[in-house]
């Protein structure tokens, strides 16, 4: 049951986020500006956050060099996305920190996000960078002369921190009250499991109803310590297992679910954003470069998509009455004339068959899906039935109807898949669709802006496409042969969603929502 009039958190534009170790800064492989694969990947998950840090952030002890950092610089701005840039604390060099700071605002302008000082520096014992006496009042005393000297030429330079590894309760906590005039964010670190190459690290445990609610219960400190403060907080390095993430866990489909999981849960709980951590080859990156410069988009990348695809609009309180079973689900109400329902299924047998009553909106109404093979799939990774490739933009390419009841909207979720349920406003005020006991008797799928459709031979078949006004932009009508039919769509809707209706004969048997697609 979800309750439209209940709204929760709105979820920022810039939620989606990824790190990279400052090691790569200057790497022209990793981030060359003349490879539009990788800033077109980027570019469909963003808008975003891309920050550098790392424990290689505190390891360069080298000079200032303005050639590195321009490059970098230069691959952002071809992006769009914010920086958040990490400052070297693990040698004290507050000259250096001014000459990036100023360079980065120079060069990045508007799309500076913040400066970190420092990475995990609750570890900083622990790494040999400080003696063991070092605690929150050292690095708050270094934090501030940071700030002081970067300020004194950058007044309006913005600031976030503490970016710990953990130590919620004696780190993050009290930083965000004693820095609160320093930072307009509050970050911290999290990754569900580890070490990398620990046995006890499993599929099983990283999507595990604990593991979810551990996190949401250090995360809901972090949050309040950071209302306290009157600033967001963000989780600026996140990932599934640390020390560079577990081979057939964090490589494979599981990866997928954990990461949309975790996106919806922490944006509901009003955590305004997590960047996930990665770069390279290694096992957790999102997105994949080798040696010679080839991208290859990974299974987490999915979950990413799957964010960035549904999540818009605000969250709305909703109850579900099995309490056991392993699955998310995430109302959002998008503006005021569709509502998206995100269902994320981390049982690796058990299937549901949902019911979701309280929709204000009669439809049409369609579902999108995340599925693979296995939860241990690396490849076969399908997204609106389509893969995500690394030359041309995605697009789903698969709406399923879903058809609606005096009961609600069933939606059928399998084992270990996720799915988009996205419900609009009919604007004659009448119901879209009819009551599916029976498959509809015609085939129908959206596939890179064409409509393919395939029904019994002789039937008279009509296609009618609707703007987001409830305008008819295209009717058409036609004889089935039997065969398929492709029929090219409109290149362009008004507000990038649409509406499609199938007929055959007087009857209307199909519905499909069309958003984003074109």
């Amino acid at each position: 049951m979800v309750y439209s009039d209940s709204l929760g958190h709105a979820i920022p534009l810039d939620f989606v986020g990824l790190s990279f170790e400052a090691s790569h800064i200057g790497d022209t492989i990793q981030f060359s500006i003349s490879d539009s694969s990788m800033s077109m990947l980027l570019r469909q998950i963003g808008p975003g956050v891309i920050r550098i840090g790392g424990n290689s952030v505190d390891k360069d002890a080298t000079p200032f060099d303005s050639i590195r950092y321009d490059r970098f610089f230069a691959f952002v701005k071809k992006t769009g996305w914010k920086l958040m840039q990490g400052l070297t604390l693990g040698t004290f060099d507050t000259v250096k920190a001014v000459q990036v700071a100023q360079l980065a605002i120079a060069s990045i302008l508007t799309n500076l996000y913040s400066f970190e000082v420092g990475n995990e520096p609750d570890l900083f014992s622990e790494n040999g960078l400080r003696p063991a006496t070092w605690d929150l009042s050292d690095y708050e005393k270094e934090f501030e002369e940071y700030e002081t000297a970067i300020h004194s030429s950058l007044p309006k330079a913005p600031f976030s921190g503490p970016t710990t590894a953990s130590s919620t309760t004696t780190w993050a906590v009290p930083f965000a009250a004693q820095e609160a005039s320093n930072i307009m964010l509050l970050t911290q670190h999290y990754y569900a499991e580890g070490p990398a190459g620990d046995t006890t690290v499993t599929i099983g445990k990283l999507l595990s109803r604990a593991t979810r609610a551990s996190l949401l219960k250090t995360m809901a400190l972090v949050h309040n310590a950071a209302q306290g403060a009157s600033v967001p907080a963000r989780i600026s390095e996140c990932n599934s297992v640390y020390d560079g993430g577990q081979k057939g866990v964090s490589d494979v489909f599981a990866s997928s679910l954990w990461a949309a999981d975790i996106m919806f849960s922490l944006a509901d709980a009003g955590i305004s954003g997590v960047n996930f951590h990665g770069g390279g080859t290694g096992n957790y990156t999102p997105l994949a470069v080798s040696s010679s410069g080839a991208v290859s988009v990974r299974p987490e990348y999915y979950g990413i998509m799957l964010f960035r695809y549904a999540a818009w609009g605000s969250f709305v309180r909703s109850k579900v009455s099995d309490t056991v079973a392993n699955i998310g689900i995430y109302p959002m109400l998008c503006g005021n004339d569709s509502m998206r329902v995100v269902f994320i299924n981390k049982d690796s047998l058990t299937s549901y068959e949902v019911t979701v009553t309280g929709i204000p909106f009669n439809g049409p109404a369609s579902i999108v899906r995340l599925n693979a093979p296995s939860l241990h799939s690396t490849s076969g990774i399908l997204l609106g039935g389509d893969s995500i490739g690394v030359i041309l933009p995605w697009a789903p390419t698969n709406y399923e109807a879903v058809p609606d009841s005096q009961n609600g909207f069933l939606v059928s979720i399998p084992a270990a898949s996720a799915g988009v349920l996205t419900v609009k406003r009919q604007s004659n005020g009448t119901k879209y669709g009819v009551s599916l006991q029976q498959p509809p008797p015609i085939q129908v799928r959206v596939i890179k802006g064409s409509l393919c459709l395939q029904a019994p031979a002789g039937e008279r078949v009509g296609i009618l496409l609707y703007g987001i006004n409830g305008r008819i932009l295209a009717r058409k009508e036609l004889r089935s042969n039997g065969s398929q039919m492709q029929i090219p769509l409109l290149t362009k809707l008004m507000g990038g969603v649409g509406m499609l209706a199938i007929r055959i004969g007087n009857a209307t048997v199909a519905k499909l929502v069309l958003p984003d697609l074109f």
